[in-house]
């Protein structure tokens, strides 16, 4: 068994470059914050986002407005968010002023 975590990958992640980084997140509040449920996942987000050229969200519809504690990103932050197609259409309205937002 090996896990890549912590300080290691702290390390790992300081020495990459991406094109693009596709960031999952637990919660997209209605203020465009995007959340974890834990500190170390919101620094592997933030790593990511850091040392790519451009960051793009994968996030359903069940994240909007579900609970999570630790902010890690904005919606501006991201280049794109890709999510599914929900009878919920008008919920994304404030946030498409955020960002570009792909119901597939």
């Amino acid at each position: 068994y090996f896990y890549l975590g912590g300080s290691l990958l702290a390390r790992v992640l300081e020495t990459i470059s991406a094109d693009i980084a596709f960031i999952g997140t637990d919660a997209v509040c209605p203020d465009g914050g995007c959340y974890c449920h834990d500190e170390d996942s919101a620094r592997v987000a933030r790593m990511m986002m850091k040392h790519a050229r451009r960051s793009v969200l994968l996030a359903d519809h069940t994240k909007l407005n579900a609970k999570s504690n630790i902010k890690f990103a904005r919606l501006s932050d991201f280049s794109l968010w890709i999510t599914n197609k929900t009878a919920q259409t008008g919920v994304f309205s404030k946030l498409r002023k955020m960002t570009k937002i792909m119901e597939v």
